[in-house]
């Protein structure tokens, strides 16, 4: 695991001076897909090693009880957050910042959806306990 994080950082200082280059040679678009390019190579080897701890990471749900509501809810939090991430940090290297701005509100308010029938539970719960 450690090489190919090792090959993925390699690759992407490679893919760096490579848009570096392109953008001195005046080549903006160039360097705007080259970038793409390799941010594209790199979540496909990421999603591909998470393949490998898949097996790894159900056993763990399986061992900690959670429901597959909340488990669902866990991932697609976690995958929200970092697509927001990644896609946020691009738009703000390519000279977009209230993209990027109007990007994160959107991934706050789709965290605000995936929450909402938390929250109706917990409403739900206080309501019962108060008439008890």
């Amino acid at each position: 695991m450690a090489s190919m994080m090792l090959k993925c950082c390699l690759f992407a200082i490679l893919t760096g001076v490579l848009a570096l280059l392109l953008r001195e040679l005046q080549s903006g678009q160039w360097s705007m897909l080259c970038v793409l390019a390799g941010g594209i190579v790199l979540v496909t080897v990421a999603v591909s090693a998470f393949g490998e701890w898949l097996g790894q990471i159900r056993t763990f749900v399986e061992k900690s009880g959670l429901a597959g509501k909340e488990w669902t809810a866990l991932l697609k939090s976690a995958l929200v957050c970092i697509s927001v991430d990644v896609t946020g940090e691009f738009c703000k290297n390519m000279g977009q910042p209230f993209l990027a701005h109007g990007l994160e509100m959107a991934g706050r308010v789709c965290l605000g959806v995936i929450a909402i029938p938390y929250i109706l539970d917990v409403l739900s719960l206080l309501e019962s306990i108060l008439r008890a």
